[in-house]
């Protein structure tokens, strides 16, 4: 996995967390607060990938597609770029993330359903904000 997604889904894991446990919600819970809300979906689907990628299998989410027009159309730039590989997690308990991550994830451009987590990140008010000095 290259370096930035790992970052990206360490920091969004993170924020998650505080999240979480800010709000006192169980992992249920978690799936209720976020459903029916495409960015907060994005946002459990990318957790429960980065959980089965440290947790029990390396997993290369990001596939480099080459030059040109690739399956999935072709890049602003004219070239190949970096999508969402398949991923579902063999857990039953994650089922439900494992179908967010189908919906939101699989196939995108990577910065689409990060932003899409990040939005929805900031938009959590029971994360804590630094104080403006």
């Amino acid at each position: 996995m290259p370096d930035a997604i790992w970052y990206a889904l360490n920091a969004i894991y993170a924020l998650w967390e505080v999240w979480s446990h800010e709000a006192s919600l169980s992992a249920k819970a978690e799936e209720a607060a976020v459903s029916g809300d495409p960015d907060g979906e994005t946002t459990a689907a990318l957790i429960c990938a980065r959980g089965g990628n440290t947790h029990r299998q390396f997993v290369e989410f990001g596939e480099r597609l080459g030059f040109g027009t690739q399956p999935f159309g072709a890049s602003p730039f004219g070239v190949g770029g970096w999508y969402w590989q398949n991923f579902t997690d063999p857990n039953a308990r994650f089922a439900q993330r494992s179908a967010w991550y189908r919906a939101h994830v699989q196939g995108r451009e990577v910065l689409e359903p990060l932003e899409g987590a990040c939005r929805w990140l900031a938009a959590r008010p029971e994360i804590p904000r630094p104080s403006a000095q």
